[in-house]
């Protein structure tokens, strides 16, 4: 994390290093892939490999069944997701699929699969289309409309053709679970519209500046919960609670600034011909796609308090000053050649 940390502070200018940390990312993600298949198809190696990890981590990691070696199924979710767009950004700037590439990209949407985590593949889903749709215009995103439709036909058909046997799959088992709990009219959320209610009800009682940052945790200890802390499982709401609106500003308009900033860098990129658009481009795509999973993935989970999703944030957001700073220089360099 420290060595994160520090990259994220003196970003580079060269795609070269973005590129590289990125392969880093897909490794550790590989990792963690890897722990958890084993931990779901071969629980004998998986015993011998977390004997590996400090013994204050073995408990901990044992409690759950879909984790690997993370210490939560959340936390290999968030790994696994990042090392997919790692991995996908990896291969637009190579333009081509090795058989290790196609080995390791079922290898990790397998095991987020199996991490029994819903929000975590929809909401990559969602950021990966968006990807794909924006930078393109009406006529071609019609086209892409009707093969998104067609996919989402041919998926709801191979469902109900093997049933039986997707259903083994954790994901496609809360997928079902939280459908039919949905029909009964029983609360899907795991009891979070009470976090959220709480929290809610907290902001309209200080709604200028807020409970404090990171207080939330602490009040919901008898209101709530008996002993244990929790956080909103949304990032805005706890916002809100905590820093109140004056917070929820200094917070959500960098967001939003610097996610536009990241698509519209990436639609430019991804459409123009010129060398530094194409030399950017994939580190864009992670940039942008990453960002977008941040931001969705903050209306049901807790990303903005969990360092390892801060620090791709940031590396993420860094990419795209970067390119942004290197645009800017290009243009004014251009420029002067034209006065000259």
């Amino acid at each position: 994390l420290f060595v994160a940390m520090v990259f994220c502070i003196f970003s580079y200018y060269e795609k070269s290093a973005y590129m590289l940390c990125i392969k880093v990312i897909v490794f550790i993600s590989a990792i963690h892939s890897f722990g958890v298949i084993i931990q779901q198809f071969i629980p004998s190696l998986y015993k011998v490999c977390i004997e590996f990890l400090p013994d204050s981590m073995i408990n901990v990691v044992l409690s759950s069944r879909h984790n690997g070696f993370a210490t939560n199924p959340g936390f290999a979710a968030a790994f696994i997701c990042a090392g997919l767009i790692a991995l996908i950004t990896i291969l637009v700037n190579d333009r081509k699929i090795t058989f290790w590439n196609r080995c390791l990209l079922i290898l990790m949407i397998v095991a987020l699969l199996f991490t029994n985590k819903r929000a975590h593949p929809v909401f990559l889903c969602i950021a990966l289309l968006l990807c794909w749709l924006l930078p393109v215009h009406n006529d071609s995103r019609i086209n892409k409309y009707w093969k998104i439709f067609l996919a989402i036909v041919g998926i709801i058909v191979f469902f109900f053709a093997f049933k039986d046997f997707l259903v083994r799959i954790p994901f496609v088992s809360s997928i079902v679970q939280t459908i039919d709990g949905l029909m009964l009219g029983t609360d899907v959320t795991s009891s979070r519209s009470d976090l959220s209610s709480w929290a809610w009800s907290l902001f309209k009682d200080n709604p200028v500046f807020g409970i404090g940052w990171g207080d939330y945790r602490s009040t919901i200890i008898g209101t709530i919960t008996y002993s244990t802390e929790l956080d909103t499982h949304n990032i805005y709401l706890q916002l809100l609670c905590e820093t109140g609106i004056v917070g929820f500003v200094c917070f959500v308009v960098p967001f939003v600034l610097f996610w536009t900033k990241a698509k519209n860098a990436y639609c430019r990129c991804a459409v123009a011909e010129d060398e530094l658009s194409k030399t950017w481009k994939s580190p864009l795509f992670f940039s942008f796609v990453f960002q977008t999973l941040f931001l969705i993935y903050g209306l049901t989970g807790n990303p903005l308090y969990d360092p390892n999703w801060m620090i791709l944030y940031m590396f993420a957001c860094g990419i795209t000053l970067s390119f942004v700073t290197i645009e800017r220089q290009s243009s004014e360099e251009d420029q002067k050649k034209e006065i000259l």
